[in-house]
């Protein structure tokens, strides 16, 4: 049974609050503060009318468009998160839980004033790191307590041991940070494994005498997905151009060099070895340390003249193939926008205005969760 977990007590509204579509940047502008989750959406409604406007026409755009106002009319950000998630995934069985519950925090005390109280964990994931950073960087900070308190519009660490009844009271008002936020979730539901990026996956790595000695079983941890999605157009042009995807992993003035080179055959390679072998064999020919400084100087300066011979040559030859170069540049773009990867920047709203339901199916179809190469997805 696959199972969506909702970050809704996270507090890190500027990660949130805005998507990047056709160019455009759409932003949540909001003064609310505290858990994400629990933001209101009265001051949503230029969200949506930006949205409506940039989809414009069409049966895929309308459709978004009705499941956007459906989740975007409710109470909170929680809410309206869960209703766009079962909108797109209804007909595959997946489960949404908020852990911002009442009732599953209730399941969760015990561990809360072992935190809150004795400070109990603290030495077992302070162990467990740095055994962990003898090999490579841990991902989370340890500390002492890994509860925040909330309230309304609030999220502030707890540093204080507080009194049991507080806890028992009103546990709704406490929050695991990133290090016991696994041993809440695997406490309200057990899971087989754990899907999780390279980063979450780090300090569920950090947890695992933690869960030894509070008898909780420990999941497969499993890294997921990271996906390029390309266009047939764009692996025409590839294919044309001369190159291959694992290329463009390369920076872009590296893949215009290689092309300018791969065209004009310009390569002074050789020229620059010729050039070592003529020097060495003057250097055999007067073998005298009082000749030796002047050979190794000279040397230095053809060497020196070539190269920027080579500059000169290769700046021509660029000029003699913009129109190869700037589809480089923008399939490079498309592929790392702001030089960070696809997944990072772009929404899924553009491939749905094509696709439809389709463009999930297509996921679903293509993506195998145990394999961990990346993937260049074609559409």
């Amino acid at each position: 049974m696959p199972v969506f977990w909702l970050a809704s007590e996270d507090h890190d509204f500027d990660e949130i609050n805005h998507i990047n579509l056709f160019d455009q940047t759409i932003r949540w502008d909001s003064s609310q503060g505290g858990a994400v989750g629990r933001m209101n959406l009265s001051d949503f409604s230029t969200v949506l009318e930006d949205l409506n406007l940039i989809m414009g026409k069409g049966q895929n755009a309308e459709r978004l468009k009705a499941i956007f106002y459906k989740a975007y009319s409710s109470v909170n950000l929680a809410q309206s998160t869960r209703v766009l998630i079962n909108e797109l995934f209804k007909e595959d069985g997946l489960v949404v839980i908020d852990g911002d519950d009442i009732l599953l925090k209730k399941s969760f005390v015990d561990i809360m004033k072992k935190d809150i109280q004795e400070h109990s964990f603290y030495p077992l994931i302070a162990s467990q790191s740095q055994k962990l950073n003898e090999n490579y960087k841990v991902q989370a900070y340890v500390r002492e307590c890994n509860f925040f308190q909330l309230e309304q519009g609030t999220r502030k660490r707890v540093l204080d041991r507080l009194d049991t009844k507080e806890i028992d009271s009103n546990p709704e008002k406490f929050s695991p940070n990133v290090l016991l936020r696994p041993l809440y979730q695997e406490i309200i539901l057990p899971n087989i494994a754990y899907v999780g990026g390279g980063a979450e996956l780090s300090y569920w790595m950090q947890l695992k005498t933690t869960f030894e000695s509070e008898h909780i079983p420990f999941p497969i941890l499993v890294l997921r997905n990271s996906v390029i999605l390309t266009t047939p157009s764009q692996t025409g042009k590839i294919n044309h151009l001369g190159f291959s995807f694992e290329d463009f992993f390369s920076s872009e003035s590296d893949l215009h060099k290689k092309y300018v080179q791969n065209q004009a055959n310009m390569s002074l390679e050789s020229q620059f070895e010729n050039l070592g072998e003529i020097f060495h064999s003057i250097k055999e020919k007067f073998n005298d340390k009082a000749h030796e400084k002047m050979i190794d100087a000279e040397h230095q300066r053809q060497k020196k003249s070539l190269e920027n011979l080579s500059k000169k040559l290769h700046k021509v030859e660029k000029q003699k193939h913009e129109v190869a170069l700037s589809q480089i540049s923008k399939i490079k773009t498309s592929f790392f926008p702001n030089r960070i990867l696809q997944e990072r920047h772009n929404n899924f709203i553009p491939y749905y205005l094509k696709y439809g339901d389709n463009f999930i199916k297509k996921l679903k179809e293509e993506l195998n969760p145990l394999d961990t190469n990346f993937v260049v997805l074609p559409l």
